[in-house]
């Protein structure tokens, strides 16, 4: 009612109730960002299970150039070189058993949705089984393409970019972040990695939209030794 409920006066100015017009409010745009190099490297780490793994990404002027792109091809390339290091089950198959078209599908959809914080988008899964399907074409083993596919993944646009468009269906001008995208943010906040299982767990089953929810995995998350440096 403007007089603070007990006839004490006006409230300050600018707090009135027209600045809660949601019509009246402007929000700059948010630019398309770039992992860091400390957030790339972390990342990578994560995926695998690699503590120990180092690589090289220049950004300290925040362009994508030449040499940049081939620091990501390299770090793709050093990470799969290591494999004997990786801590982690990775793959849903033994490689050298022979060509499984189902272990492709479930790592692509498995890795994928935690390599690119969020389930792939039909557009990118036949992106990487066109990709799979040039390197058996070229005398790849059933091995070494699904490691051509792996390190493309890696070097994904889906993963270098904290990509945001919203929740599905969004008509307004404000749109709202969908799960995935609050748990990124949250993620590369806190943490200065990819979310955890439990974390896209959570943002896979809608939790994320809840307060409750939201809070639950901060508290989580701010306990965590990752936490301490950020």
């Amino acid at each position: 009612d403007g007089d603070g409920g007990d006839g004490g006066g006006a409230l300050p100015p600018g707090t009135g109730p027209e600045v809660c017009n949601v019509q009246t409010l402007e929000v700059a745009p948010v630019p398309l960002k770039r992992l860091t190099s400390l957030q790339y490297i972390n990342t990578l780490r994560d995926l695998v299970g690699a503590p120990d793994f180092e690589a090289e990404i220049d950004d300290t002027d925040g362009r994508i150039t030449e040499r940049i792109v081939r620091q990501y091809r390299d770090a793709a390339e050093a990470l799969t070189e290591r494999r004997d290091e990786w801590q982690r089950e990775v793959f849903p198959c033994d490689l050298t058993a022979g060509e499984d078209l189902g272990c492709l599908d479930n790592f692509i959809q498995g890795f994928g949705s935690r390599a690119f914080r969020r389930p792939p988008t039909q557009a990118e899964e036949q992106f990487l089984k066109d990709a799979f399907a040039v390197a058996t074409s070229k005398s790849l083993s059933f091995e070494d393409a699904m490691l051509v596919v792996f390190e493309m993944m890696l070097q994904s646009p889906a993963l270098v970019y904290l990509h945001e468009v919203g929740k599905p269906n969004a008509t307004d001008s404000l749109r709202l972040l969908s799960d995935h995208e609050v748990a990124s943010r949250l993620s590369y906040f806190v943490w200065d990695t990819m979310p955890d299982d439990e974390l896209l767990a959570a943002a896979a089953a809608g939790e994320l939209g809840t307060q409750e929810g939201l809070s639950e995995q901060v508290e989580r998350m701010l306990v965590d030794e990752r936490a301490e440096s950020t």
